[in-house]
């Protein structure tokens, strides 16, 4: 008894060591999405004030940030002086501009690292655009947070489409791509669905109810799809990892009167010493068998192993951390995550 005692503290040295924290001084604050180019640095956006209600007031806008592989001084780059101009998601593309939504003012950017300039362009008005990720179309999908509905928009020709969600406000928040399928959660307190839009099949939406009665604590939030073709997602303020087997669930059914519906689970995340729970980001270790996910309202940060459903969960610096919805996997397999709140990046190596 003793020796395991003694080996908590070591543990939890070890697990602080692994943990980099990343200051953005410079920048105007807010970190939210991230993602990695082929070169293997970081990209993320900086909305510079707590969306959507808080920029209601704030006339200055935000930034898109840069961290080059290796380094530890981020560079900034600063959106155009229009309203509401306030990134929060982003996404590389394979020649390597760096695209983002505005929801605020319902805009799809783009920003070319080479001149390093910005180009904007309006989608449907008051749509909301939040995260977005390149299909198998070569096209950007996004979630339409405020229209309860996905949308579509060409690259190449500039243009865009929507497309209606079959259940109405459905408020679509996280989205993740896989060949020719859109996933998405559906973020609205008693909806509690994950759908998919099936780029191949003339884009046909198809819902997964997650359970038989949802509870309002049902947010569904951030999502990402793993090499076998399993969707996972947070739950948001529910503090479950949620999962579906699409060939193993009934389309529109639930196929059950109580509890989780056909083809899918919820784990438990364990309880906080912090209190209250909000599952927001979370993304797939490749090659580990492993999920990970932040949690804004712990302080936290846990792992899911796939083939155990055990927890393991790590504690920051404080409950106020506010690890949110930004995270991402490097090539080393590092998990980085976005601090909203204490304005910063933090890298994380992975104990075994």
């Amino acid at each position: 008894m003793a020796a395991f005692a003694l080996a908590i503290p070591a543990l939890l040295a070890v697990f602080s060591a692994c943990m980099l924290p990343i200051p953005l001084g410079g920048g105007e604050g807010h970190p939210w999405g991230m993602a990695f180019d082929s070169a293997g640095n970081l990209w993320f956006a900086e909305a510079g004030c707590e969306p959507p209600s808080f920029c209601a007031d704030d006339p200055e806008p935000g930034q898109i940030g840069f961290l080059a592989a290796g380094t530890f001084e981020p560079r900034f780059y600063t959106l155009p002086a229009i309203p509401e101009n306030h990134p929060l998601f982003v996404a590389v593309a394979p020649d390597g501009a760096v695209w983002f939504t505005t929801p605020l003012n319902a805009r799809i950017g783009r920003f070319d690292p080479v001149t390093q300039t910005f180009e904007q362009w309006p989608v449907t008005s008051g749509s909301g655009p939040w995260q977005l990720a390149f299909g198998g179309d070569g096209a950007i999908w996004y979630t339409e947070r405020f229209a309860s509905a996905i949308g579509r928009f060409d690259p190449v020709t500039r243009t865009h489409r929507d497309f209606q969600t079959p259940t109405r406000g459905s408020e679509p928040y996280g989205l993740a791509t896989r060949g020719n399928k859109v996933w998405f959660t559906e973020n609205q307190t008693g909806v509690g669905r994950i759908g998919v839009l099936d780029i191949g099949a003339n884009n046909k939406f198809t819902e997964y109810t997650i359970r038989a009665n949802p509870s309002p604590d049902l947010t569904p939030h951030m999502i990402a799809v793993d090499d076998a073709g399993i969707v996972w997602w947070t739950e948001g303020f529910e503090g479950h990892i949620g999962k579906l087997v699409p060939n193993q669930a009934s389309p529109g059914e639930c196929g059950s009167n109580s509890g989780t519906c056909d083809g899918v689970t919820e784990y438990d995340i364990p309880k906080s010493a912090c209190g209250r729970r909000h599952g927001s980001g979370i993304v797939i270790r490749p090659g580990a068998g492993e999920v990970w996910f932040t949690d804004s309202l712990s302080g936290e940060v846990g792992r899911l192993r796939v083939a155990t459903g055990k927890f393991q969960m790590f504690r920051l610096r404080s409950c106020d951390a506010h690890a949110h919805d930004g995270m991402a996997v490097d090539s080393l397999g590092r998990i980085w995550w976005a601090e909203e709140f204490s304005n910063e990046l933090v890298r994380f190596a992975p104990p075994p």
